[in-house]
C-alpha cells in the first residue's frame, strides 16, 4: 500500500486590510482616511477600485508533518500573511485550523512566499493576505 501526499496551496486571497494602520476584519469594511476599519456595510466599489492586489511570485508548499502522516490525518489551515511594500512577508498568523499539527509547517511555508507589491493609486502599500493550505493524504491500493 503506497501513500500519496497532497498539499494544496491556493492563490493568496485579500483579507481587505489595505494599509499599515488597518484593522483586519471580515470582508465587510470601508475606508476612513488612509485606513480600513470594520463596518457592518460592504465597501463602496469606488473606494477600493484603485487597489491592485499582489500576485504570488514564489510559493512554498509546506511539508506534510510526519506525525500527521503516521496517524493518517488530513487538515486545512488558513494563514493571515502581512506583506510589506516590496512584496515580502512581514509576519504570519493562524486564522483557522482543523488540526494544530499542520500550523507550524503552514506558517513557515507562508513566510517563504514572495509577491509583486500591492498598490493603491499607483503607490506600493502593505497588505494582509489570506492563504489557505490543504493537507490531504490519499492511499493508493
Amino acid at each position: 500500500m503506497k501513500s500519496i501526499i497532497y498539499i494544496f496551496a491556493f492563490v493568496a486571497l485579500p483579507s481587505l486590510a489595505l494599509s499599515q494602520s488597518a484593522i483586519v476584519s471580515s470582508t465587510e469594511a470601508h475606508w476612513v482616511g488612509d485606513s480600513l476599519f470594520s463596518s457592518p456595510y460592504p465597501p463602496a466599489f469606488s473606494e477600493l477600485d484603485s487597489v491592485v492586489m499582489p500576485k504570488a511570485i514564489n510559493r512554498q508548499d509546506p511539508p506534510f508533518p510526519k506525525a500527521a502522516r503516521e496517524q493518517q490525518l488530513d487538515g486545512d489551515v488558513v494563514v493571515n500573511l502581512w506583506v510589506d511594500k516590496n512584496g515580502k512577508p512581514l509576519r504570519a498568523s493562524i486564522a483557522q485550523t482543523s488540526n494544530t499539527v499542520f500550523n507550524q509547517p503552514s506558517l513557515a511555508a507562508a513566510m517563504k512566499w514572495t509577491f509583486t507589491p500591492a498598490t493603491r493609486k499607483g503607490m506600493p502599500i502593505e497588505i494582509t493576505l489570506t492563504i489557505p493550505f490543504r493537507f490531504r493524504l490519499k492511499t493508493v491500493q
